[in-house]
């Protein structure tokens, strides 16, 4: 009998010592012998004190680990977080330096006594080398950073749904100038002798280049900017605020033209961030833009504007 306790005491030694290193398949032993002292109640409350010492130290390892792993990916989750929202603060600070170097010029080059014609073709022209200027800015950031264009609205994912909604969108916007320049013209407040289609403008490079400037400039204004605003605000309405700031910087872009088109392109700015935040991909939201600059273009609200 004695013999038999010293040989288990050796024996949950040595099993305590495994248990200890993290073998933990050695409680099945100590199961074992609790099943073989049965008799002496002495020896099976100590094999059991084991056991459950055993389960007890198992379970506090695998919550530790558990707590370790999921402090693990938090920090990386935090580390993506603060790279992503690096490289909007970058991509911000920049366009911003753009914005205003592109303001500043524009003012400096209306200080002419060019006629309103050739103001109107100068301020269509810079704002287009401003933006292919601000695109190659932005697309290098983005390809250095090692994230995908998709990130920045340059994705087919939901492109379908995006592009109902936004030509849904465009009708009303169009039919709405459509109605308003007749409205004008019935009450002779503007427009006067001028056809309703501007069917000079078909003669002018511009009009098909904006085929190109819509959608670069909503990679811009939605895809970069806006969607880099967003990263960067916190709290549950940072992309409403993200969809306001956007549009604000957008229509003050557009005060070098005059105060009503800024304006006007101010409002037009806030139904394409939402229209965005719907479905963030830039296809829907260029085509918008593309079908209702045109239509004002067109429809001559562009030259009277700006006149």
């Amino acid at each position: 009998m004695e013999h038999d306790r010293s040989q288990a005491i050796r024996t949950l030694t040595r099993q305590a010592g495994k248990i200890m290193k993290g073998e933990y398949q050695q409680a099945e032993r100590i199961s074992e012998l609790i099943d073989a002292h049965k008799e002496d109640e002495e020896m099976a409350s100590l094999a059991e004190a084991f056991g459950m010492m055993a389960v007890k130290v198992e379970s506090r390892e695998f919550a530790w680990k558990q707590t370790v792993e999921a402090l693990e990916k938090k920090k990386e989750e935090l580390q993506e977080s603060l790279k992503i929202r690096g490289l909007s603060s970058r991509m911000v600070l920049w366009f911003v330096f753009g914005m205003s170097l592109y303001v500043f010029l524009t003012v400096f080059a209306l200080q002419t006594e060019e006629s309103d014609p050739v103001r109107v073709v100068l301020l269509r022209w810079f704002s287009s080398l401003f933006v292919v200027s601000q695109i190659i800015m932005m697309v290098a950031l983005i390809l250095r950073s090692g994230y995908p264009l998709s990130d920045y609205g340059l994705t087919l994912k939901q492109a379908g749904r995006s592009l109902y909604e936004n030509l849904l969108a465009s009708a009303v916007v169009i039919l709405l100038l459509v109605l308003l320049k007749v409205w004008l013209k019935q009450r002779g407040w503007a427009f006067h002798n001028r056809p309703f289609i501007e069917e000079k403008e078909f003669q002018t490079f511009f009009l098909y280049f904006y085929v190109v400037n819509a959608p670069v400039q909503e990679f811009l204004a939605r895809g970069v900017l806006q969607s880099s605003i967003g990263r960067i605000l916190m709290g549950k309405r940072r992309m409403f605020w993200a969809v306001v700031s956007t549009s604000l910087i957008f229509g003050m872009l557009h005060t070098v033209y005059s105060l009503p088109v800024a304006l006007i392109t101010l409002l037009a700015s806030l139904l394409w961030g939402w229209l965005y935040v719907r479905h963030p991909t830039i296809i829907g939201v260029s085509v918008c833009h593309l079908l209702v600059g045109l239509a004002a273009i067109l429809l001559g609200y562009w030259d009277w504007l700006v006149m």
